[in-house]
């Protein structure tokens, strides 16, 4: 019974995770249940997370087979009826009070890094256009541009049931990466100049 339980938990972590977990390979099945573990969740809360999962996909699904009975004019839709972003929005919140951010991150780490590793490259790439750098400097100021979008990242998921949360806490890590930033090149005896208002995607080089 506890290996049946594990094989469920496995798989709808999968569709949680968005990762391909249908192989039926042992070793990545185990990755995946020591992810569970490291996080921190014990077998109550991994009850919780597999209800909370099971109650999204039931949602979703329920919205998708509503729509296909929807008048030809479509004006029979239910006003209780929960749109795809409500009920992930619900989720992420009942989510958030289940485990913590860094819990999330530690189930998630890997993907997490994927997304964050291409903006940070992007990033870096900016930097050395505009910077002569040796490779010591690059390594520092790579691991710190990565280590801001793997914050970003996971703030960006993990909040995403309070948008005024969300963006309060990536102002906040943005403000201490730019400062960061600034500071580590000053060390390197590289002047950023005067600051000047940038957007939300890009920091001055």
């Amino acid at each position: 019974m506890k290996r049946k339980t594990q094989i469920v938990f496995i798989i709808l972590l999968g569709l949680f995770l968005n990762v391909t977990a249908q192989s039926n390979n042992n070793t990545e099945l185990e990755v995946l249940v020591e992810r569970a573990k490291k996080a921190g969740l014990d077998n109550d809360r991994i009850i919780k997370f597999l209800d909370l999962i099971k109650q999204k996909e039931a949602a979703l699904l329920e919205i998708k087979n509503s729509s296909k009975d929807e008048s030809i004019y479509g004006i029979l839709e239910s006003p209780m009826q929960k749109t795809n972003t409500e009920v992930k929005m619900e989720f992420a919140k009942n989510l958030a009070n289940l485990i913590s951010k860094e819990e999330y991150l530690s189930i998630l780490e890997e993907e997490i890094k994927q997304a964050a590793t291409k903006e940070a490259t992007k990033e870096m790439n900016n930097v050395l256009k505009a910077h002569e750098l040796t490779d010591d400097q690059k390594k520092k100021v790579y691991a710190l541009i990565a280590h801001y979008y793997l914050n970003q990242s996971v703030t960006k998921a993990y909040y995403l049931y309070d948008k005024k949360l969300k963006e309060q806490k990536l102002s906040a890590l943005r403000f201490y990466f730019e400062k960061n930033y600034k500071k580590l090149m000053e060390s390197f005896g590289i002047e950023l100049g005067i600051s000047k208002k940038v957007d939300t995607n890009t920091f001055q080089y």
